[in-house]
């Protein structure tokens, strides 16, 4: 009778010592979850489309447009704000869990060691056409100016004849002539580029594009 009692003791000691570890196991974990919470970033900024390096990282894909916020790992972090042809800002934070760091104000001022120049982008039909510029560095609808474009560089001027179908664009390659030295843009270094629509007999629309070179069309 005593051996039987003193099995069930056992057994008892056991299971509270098990639940008192389960319940320190969870204690013990709900700190660094409660840690792990974000930190939340507020951008403004001018120019409005930016790229973001977040420790050495890109935030996102291609440009993205201020007023923004985002979410990121509480803790330290080096946030830099980018633009092509632009002066970079870089900023060391420190966010604690839950904080909302407001980064507003921000100007990045033009890279005077670049030549620029702009695209006047045209269309020809009855409804405007959506287009972006380098993954985000200029969007909207033609007709559209697009300034402070390095020169020496090829732009990609992506073009979205079934708005709003982002699946289905149309590309092409801009590439400035190399007869102007001037550091700025102006009408004298101005390119032009002209899309016409053509519609299909399915109701879709092609585009017919002139100006920049004509790139392979992707599909998805």
């Amino acid at each position: 009778m005593s051996s039987e009692l003193a099995k069930k003791r056992l057994i008892l000691v056991f299971l509270t010592v098990g639940v008192w570890s389960l319940v320190f196991l969870l204690s013990f974990k709900s700190f660094p979850l409660a840690a792990r919470s974000p930190t939340t970033l507020s951008i403004t900024s001018d120019p409005a489309n930016i790229r973001l390096r977040v420790d050495g990282k890109y935030y996102g894909n291609g440009y993205l447009s201020t007023p923004l916020k985002i979410k990121i790992p509480s803790g330290r972090h080096q946030i830099k704000v980018v633009r092509e042809g632009y002066i970079a800002q870089i900023m060391n934070i420190l966010g604690n869990p839950n904080d909302v760091i407001n980064m507003e104000n921000i100007v990045l001022e033009k890279d005077r060691r670049f030549a620029f120049s702009a695209v006047e982008i045209n269309h020809i039909g009855q409804q405007p056409i959506q287009f972006e510029v380098n993954s985000g560095f200029a969007s909207g609808e033609t007709p559209r100016t697009v300034e402070n474009l390095i020169r020496t560089k090829a732009h990609v001027i992506t073009f979205f004849p079934n708005w709003p179908n982002t699946h289905d664009k149309e590309r092409c390659k801009l590439v400035f002539p190399n007869d102007s030295g001037s550091q700025d843009s102006s009408i004298d270094n101005m390119s032009v580029v002209t899309v016409k629509s053509l519609k299909l007999r399915n109701g879709r629309t092609r585009l017919k594009i002139t100006g920049c070179k004509k790139l392979r069309r992707k599909k998805h």
